[in-house]
């Protein structure tokens, strides 16, 4: 029988979960006690740091390059290195091929995704984009960028999904990881378009009207576009993250069972639809 080692125990992807929704949980229960119940003590040192008079916690923690993102960033390289190395294992005992190419696909379809995430290619594209070709130009870059991101999991997804489709745990956690991620993305795309309602719906009726507001106008926006592109988009990107590694951990397990069908004189007989 086929070995997966420590990642296969049937707990493995529950760490996971654990790790990315407890750091989300200890985020979120901060901006609830720091702005929203207006416990500012927890900030002096930043306020005093920035030499502001009070500090928005929220636009801090879940800013680019913020402790959101940072997690985010983790579970995105995690889950591309279980997926090379689920490839690499399935290759090792010649299992199945198409199973393989699955993980492989997805694993750059990861490194892709932390590679935007961190380098901010999309702005730096649209950016260019604009200033060279004018500013529908730099929309289309932004698009573009969105569309590539997404095509090589959909590829993945719409090549191989009867495979994965059998593995439940796997199948469950993708799912999510994909709905959440493409939440965030499309409302990304959009967000000129609706960002600055919805925040300051977030604003009113999910924190009451109490959560701290961003003084004044930040590149032409106000407090309810932030509160979505920071405190919103970034959660479900974190969670879409988790899921993501998750998902990954959990085709260890989902395969323990399956270990007979994994062994090279039954990888031609694993069904594939």
């Amino acid at each position: 029988m086929a070995k997966v080692g420590l990642l296969g125990h049937a707990k493995g992807y529950w760490l996971i979960l654990l790790l990315g929704f407890s750091w989300l949980a200890l985020l979120l229960v901060l901006v609830v006690a720091v702005d929203v119940l207006n416990l500012r003590t927890i900030t002096s040192e930043l306020a005093r740091r920035d030499g502001e008079e009070a500090v928005v916690l929220w636009s801090h923690l879940f800013a680019e390059g913020g402790a959101a993102e940072v997690m985010q960033w983790l579970m995105l390289g995690l889950a591309a290195a279980l997926a090379f190395f689920a490839s690499g294992w399935l290759r090792g005992i010649r299992a199945n091929v198409r199973l393989e190419r699955f993980w492989l696909i997805m694993g750059m379809a990861l490194l892709l995704m932390l590679m935007e995430d961190a380098g901010n290619v999309r702005q730096a594209v649209s950016i260019y984009a604009g200033m060279l070709l004018g500013g529908a130009a730099g929309s289309a870059g932004e698009y573009l960028v969105f569309a590539l991101i997404a095509l090589v999991p959909g590829l993945a997804v719409l090549w191989y999904w009867r495979l994965v489709w059998q593995l439940r745990r796997t199948r469950i956690l993708l799912l999510g990881g994909f709905v959440a991620y493409g939440a965030a993305g499309i409302g990304s795309a959009l967000r000129r378009a609706w960002y600055e309602p919805a925040g300051w719906w977030v604003h009113e009726w999910i924190f009451a009207g109490r959560i701290a507001e961003l003084p004044g106008v930040h590149y032409g926006f106000t407090h309810g576009f932030w509160l979505m592109d920071f405190l919103v988009e970034e959660t479900m990107e974190l969670i879409g993250a988790t899921l993501m590694a998750a998902a990954v951990a959990a085709f260890y397990a989902d395969a323990g069972p399956c270990a007979a069908a994994l062994q090279p004189e039954q990888a031609g007989r694993w069904k594939s639809g």
